[in-house]
Formats: C-alpha cells, structure tokens, sequence
C-alpha cells in the first residue's frame, strides 16, 4: 500500500472521529466512563494501537524513509505503538487520566476541531493537494 493511501485513510479517520465529537462532545465523557469500568476493553485499547503501530513501523521503518510522507506514516506508526505501550504498561496512570477527563470535559470542542484541521491536512496531503 503506498504512503499517500495511509496518510489519506488516517485523516479521513481523524477528520471522522473529530466530526463526530464536535457534535456530541457528550459521547466522549460517556465513553471514558464506561473504559475505565471494563478491563477488558481497556486491553483491547491497548493492544489494538500497539498492533497497528508494530505493523505500520514493520512495513515503513521510519530510517528507510527518504520523504516526507513516508516520515509521516512511519511517525504515526510510532506514536500509535507509544501509545498503545503507555496504556499497557501504565493502566493505572492512563484510568487516573482518563477519569480525570470524564469529570472535567474542558476544552472537548477546541481539542476536536485541532483534531479535524489535522485530519482534513492529512488528507490534503494524502491526496497530493497540498
């Protein structure tokens, strides 16, 4: 799969998920209440990040990418796999932090919309626009 196809799929993703909490911010809180109640899916929020990282940074090592977006797919191959080891590793920092969130809910609108700029700037990218 080329480069500009996962950077397309990944901002379409953003661009998405960001729509959809900008209408509903309420949903977020709801969503991190019932995460830090399921250890189940608590696992799975770790793993499922952690794969697509291993597997993005499998298939684009990020020291074999000569352009930029190739950089870029490899970077977000390697923040998903942080990611996913931070929530592992860490449950018990990640469930303070999230419960934290679900309880105070600031800013939700501003951080979604700096998540659609982003995601609709990859896509640009993606498709070669910009």
């Amino acid at each position: 799969m080329d480069t500009f196809v996962i950077i397309t799929i990944i901002g379409a993703f953003l661009s998405i998920l960001a729509l959809k909490f900008i209408i509903e911010p309420e949903e977020l809180k709801a969503i991190a209440k019932d995460l830090t109640r399921n250890h189940g899916l608590m696992m799975v929020a770790g793993l499922i990040p952690l794969i697509m990282g291993l597997v993005i940074l499998g298939l684009y090592p990020p020291l074999e990418q000569s352009q930029a977006h190739g950089m870029i797919v490899a970077g977000f191959g390697g923040i998903l796999f942080a990611i996913g080891i931070f929530r592992l590793l860490f449950r018990s920092l990640w469930i303070n932090m999230v419960s934290q969130f679900s309880r105070e809910m600031k800013h939700t609108r501003i951080i979604m919309s700096l998540m659609l700029i982003i995601g609709l700037s990859l896509m640009a990218a993606g498709l070669q626009i910009i």
